[in-house]
């Protein structure tokens, strides 16, 4: 028995501006009939992915929030692997007029914002970082 599996990241690889390509989608649709595993590997928040695809279900698999967390869209289910950040910094970040997204575990900011949060992080002494990542 031959197992394969087919890793693909969002932004800048299969879609563009956001957006799926239909010709991948074929592509993939094809893959999997051929049993191949079909897996999608993003920094992004996986509610950000469902609002743009509609349907993951294209994929066996999703790792997303850089891989915090895992979702299986055939079964209906994912798992956190991390810790959802706290009200309070949420509410923190708010109050300054930091503009973000929330995912399931991280939290999405534009970069130029990123040494205010820093100093948010700092200052309530939460154990957390900053990554910057390259957006599509």
């Amino acid at each position: 028995m031959k197992f394969g599996v087919l890793a693909l990241d969002y932004d800048g690889t299969i879609a563009r501006d956001g957006v799926l390509d239909p010709d991948v989608r074929a592509a993939i649709e094809e893959v999997r009939k051929r049993d191949i595993i079909s897996v999608l590997v993003t920094g992004r928040i996986l509610t950000d992915l469902r609002r743009l695809m509609g349907d993951l279900r294209l994929f066996d698999c999703v790792v997303a929030e850089n891989g915090a967390v895992v979702a299986f869209p055939n079964a209906g289910r994912s798992t956190a692997h991390g810790h959802s950040p706290t009200q309070a910094f949420l509410e923190e970040l708010s109050r300054r007029g930091i503009t973000f997204a929330r995912g399931e575990c991280v939290v999405e900011a534009d970069a130029e914002l990123a040494c205010q949060t820093l100093s948010v992080i700092r200052e309530m002494e939460l154990p957390l970082v900053v990554l910057l990542t390259e957006a599509g």
